[in-house]
């Protein structure tokens, strides 16, 4: 843990624990008020009831911990013989949890409007691709996986793409409505829903071993709508441009930064759009893993059947 907070980078220390705590409290409670009031040209009102609003108002917050889940699917760090460690921030009574949780609201419903989105292996064993047989005229298919490398300051960014991705969603001429069923009321307004966000990513305070620190790069793996923020953010500034890409591959899938696809037409073609991709946007990295006959994908493999060039999966575990 000492290795990892000391990426300046992605911590900054902070000393006065408890102004900066009174601070994001402070925020908290007045992006509330903005949300319950959230008054519009017609006279509706907000997005919440008076009861969850003073729910909001009287949480009780503290600066919560920070702790590693070991990787044990990882190889040892050779210098200290121990395992890597996943950052995960115990963020129930994080000072930012109240906007946390109207966030995640107003956006998770948006998440099955991505087309290319993966729930989790269940989903993937629902629509992915064993009634497609390969078409030995277009040539060998490839499997193909990739990693996305999220960057590291696309705070601003995010922000705007998840707010302006909602408000196409939820505005008068779209053909969706998310109206008060979901939410309470009208949606809230741009500035209002972008200010929301940014406090969920800017003020996620944390705290190991008595040390404070603000996480400065993205968003912490315990604040419930950081998977609805970063897949909202993908989908914006690379799926919307990649999936008018007349070179793309038959089958796609993406589950949070984990891509699934099929190429045909041999590997040629897909080592020409792996390379595409970095031109999509100019932070995003990926990196690629390919085979002719075989892949692994969340808890599956999936592989083509010799004989009959049929697709099927089979269950999958990580080596540890």
């Amino acid at each position: 843990m000492e290795r990892h907070l000391a990426d300046t980078a992605a911590y900054t220390q902070i000393h006065n624990q408890a102004a900066v705590l009174r601070n994001a409290q402070t925020r908290s409670k007045r992006i509330v008020l903005k949300l319950f009031e959230n008054k519009t040209g017609d006279g509706k009102g907000g997005l919440m009831q008076a009861g969850a609003r003073d729910f909001f108002l009287a949480f009780e917050s503290i600066i919560p911990h920070l702790y590693l889940l070991p990787k044990i699917h990882k190889a040892l760090e050779e210098t200290t013989g121990m395992w890597q460690g996943r950052p995960v921030l115990s963020g129930c009574r994080a000072p930012t949890r109240p906007v946390d949780w109207i966030c995640t609201a107003l956006l998770n419903p948006l998440l099955c409007l991505l087309p290319e989105r993966i729930k989790d292996t269940t989903d993937f064993l629902k629509k992915n691709c064993r009634n497609l047989r390969p078409r030995p005229e277009r040539g060998p298919p490839f499997f193909h996986g990739c990693d996305i490398a999220l960057p590291k300051h696309t705070t601003e960014r995010s922000c705007k793409g998840s707010s302006n991705f909602f408000l196409q969603i939820t505005e008068p001429k779209s053909d969706r409505n998310f109206e008060t069923q979901e939410y309470g009321g009208p949606p809230p307004k741009k500035e209002t829903l972008e200010e929301a966000i940014l406090h969920v990513m800017r003020d996620t305070l944390l705290q190991f071993e008595g040390r404070a620190y603000r996480q400065t790069k993205g968003t912490a793996i315990g604040a419930s709508s950081s998977v609805a923020i970063a897949e909202i953010f993908v989908h914006v500034v690379y799926e919307r441009k990649r999936s008018h890409r007349k070179d793309g591959p038959a089958v796609y899938f993406r589950y949070i930064d984990d891509i699934f696809g099929i190429m045909e037409d041999g590997f040629p073609r897909l080592e020409g759009f792996f390379h595409g991709q970095y031109t999509v946007h100019e932070n995003l990295k990926f990196t690629l893993e390919h085979s002719d006959s075989t892949i692994n994908f969340l808890d599956t493999t999936v592989y083509i059947d010799q004989l009959t060039r049929d697709l099927h999966t089979k269950a999958y575990y990580k080596p540890n």
